[in-house]
């Protein structure tokens, strides 16, 4: 498990500097409220019903092959860091504990 304070040491790793965890959430949170939710599903729906090639994606996905390519991804560093910066930029700022 990483505290918070390892995932922003792991942020400063990608940026460069530490975020300003509480004005950053408050900004993605203000962002989210623009983002037309209702639209962008339609959207997504629209081509999962349509297009081939996400009927493909979705279908290969399901598929026997797909969960050990995951599982590898899943194990590597890049992946993990990856995983907990974002980890750590959605979550609330009162959770102690992160992954």
């Amino acid at each position: 498990m990483f505290t918070q304070t390892q995932v922003t040491a792991s942020s400063y790793q990608f940026t460069g500097k530490p975020l300003p965890i509480g004005r950053l959430q408050d900004d993605l949170n203000d962002f989210l409220v623009l983002v037309p939710t209702d639209k962008i599903l339609d959207i997504a729906l629209d081509y999962l019903v349509n297009d081939p090639e996400v009927k493909e994606l979705v279908v290969y996905i399901q598929s026997e092959e797909f969960p050990p390519i995951h599982t590898v991804v899943e194990y590597l560093k890049e992946y993990k860091d990856v995983s907990a910066f974002m980890y750590m930029l959605l979550k609330p700022q009162s959770d102690k504990e992160i992954i």
